[in-house]
């Protein structure tokens, strides 16, 4: 996809949203990229599971699509996506955390390359602490998916492993699980929560203690 393929994207975006097409931005990437990311707080904050139809699909689509444009961006995308995790917009957050969750990984679009989402990992453990459990529970998702060199996130997720909310501490633990050894001093955190009153969590931790351990 072209830069200017981007750039429809955008135009379209903004039109289905009643947005003004009138013009091309002046910065064409910076705005490209900030303008697919506020798009992205029109959708769910989660992804289907089961294939979907009519309407539903109509949106999907566009779904897909915004996250085309923010894929070819690349790094130019960086800086948007980063300020789009501490966007006003509840939505926002949430969206953006689930793009870098979904690009960061191997399973949404297997054609593509995985996104590079170092740049953005200083914003993620902020977003790790975030006001909204969904932003929080994502944004674990999308550091789980750095592995070894998500090292630096592994306080803020301790943190984590205390919300009131069980997916968020489910999500801690499979985060601490995937960066490994170097979770090391997370360790006591997570015996304590293998008595979670979730037995999920519970063995969650169990796994994660394991593979830290290896």
């Amino acid at each position: 996809m072209t830069q200017a393929s981007v750039v429809a994207i955008v135009v379209l975006s903004m039109a289905a949203s009643g947005g003004p097409t009138g013009s091309v931005p002046a910065q064409p990437t910076l705005d490209a990229a900030t303008a697919l990311v506020q798009s992205l707080g029109a959708f769910s904050p989660a992804l289907p599971a089961t294939p979907v139809r009519g309407d539903r699909l109509i949106v999907e689509e566009r779904r897909r699509a915004i996250y085309a444009g923010l894929w070819d961006l690349g790094a130019d995308a960086t800086q948007a996506l980063i300020g789009g995790l501490t966007d006003e917009s509840t939505s926002v957050r949430q969206n953006v955390a689930l793009f870098l969750s979904v690009a960061s990984g191997n399973w949404y679009a297997l054609e593509r390359a995985r996104l590079d989402i170092r740049p953005c990992l200083p914003a993620l453990i902020r977003a790790v602490d975030d006001s909204d459990p969904r932003v929080r529970e994502l944004s674990a998702h999308a550091v789980a998916n750095l592995g070894p060199a998500a090292a630096v996130a592994v306080p803020a997720l301790i943190r984590l492993l205390s919300a009131p909310v069980e997916g968020n501490r489910l999500s801690a633990c499979a985060a601490l699980a995937k960066i490994g050894p170097a979770a090391h001093e997370s360790l006591s955190a997570l015996r304590l929560a293998e008595t979670d009153p979730s037995p999920v969590v519970g063995r969650c931790a169990t796994s994660a203690i394991a593979r830290i351990e290896r």
